[in-house]
């Protein structure tokens, strides 16, 4: 006889709140999804890719911006759920204590620590958004990495790659957004996922470009209109 009970989870927010009394009522969101998939077995799944290189990230990104907050006002998430069919960035999208007219963009950190098999040589790592927001987010994103990091980044549409991410709860109700990926690896979604295997030189270059973007996006006089 199978028993079930109902678990009730959490998403963790908080918020860097604006300087310009203008422009605080307008929100950036950064996030990036806590939960990690059950390995099937005895081993444990660390997930150290998936999600905790994107959830550490976020942390280190919010230290940041608390340190020197923007004009508008960020919200910074760690997503429950996600696994389970982006519940949890479904919920505060929809449900939300904030108004979908008042986030302006979404910016997402899911894997940052790996590099796939087809991009060993370069390092490079994905940025994915859905294909309304792709092509105005691209030259918007180039030029902040051309202008600081330097990374190479591989830009695509998030439907030439399998999966999605927390980012498509605000795509999906007209919220540019997008996220940083880092490709399939054969260890993703297994017990493999371990911390020693991550990039973190890579890792760290990644969120120094996702708090760049952040701040560009918080300090601007108008958001672009992505996608329009």
């Amino acid at each position: 006889i199978l028993e079930s009970e109902e678990i009730f989870l959490k998403n963790v927010v908080g918020m860097v709140k604006g300087t310009d009394p203008d422009l605080a009522g307008q929100y950036i969101t950064l996030g990036a999804h806590l939960d990690h998939v059950a390995s099937g077995g005895k081993a444990v799944a660390n997930g150290a890719d998936d999600n905790a290189s994107g959830s550490a990230g976020v942390m280190e990104i919010a230290e940041a911006l608390a340190m020197n907050p923007p004009k508008r006002s960020v919200v910074v998430i760690a997503y429950a759920a996600e696994e389970m069919g982006l519940c949890g960035s479904h919920y505060f999208v929809n449900a939300g204590p904030i108004s979908k007219e008042e986030i302006l963009f979404n910016v997402n950190l899911d894997m940052i620590g790996r590099t796939s098999k087809e991009n060993k040589e370069t390092r490079s790592h994905y940025v994915l958004a859905d294909e309304k927001y792709l092509g105005d987010i691209e030259p918007f994103i180039t030029e902040i990495n051309q202008e600081s990091i330097q990374y190479p980044l591989i830009f695509k549409n998030e439907g030439d790659l399998p999966g999605s991410s927390d980012h498509a709860s605000y795509s999906d109700v007209g919220i540019p957004s997008f996220f940083f990926f880092s490709g399939m690896h054969r260890d993703l979604h297994t017990p493999g996922d371990d911390p020693e295997k991550i990039e973190y030189d890579k890792a760290v270059k990644l969120s120094r470009l996702a708090y760049l973007i952040t701040m560009k996006l918080a300090n601007m006089d108008e958001v672009p209109a992505f996608g329009e």
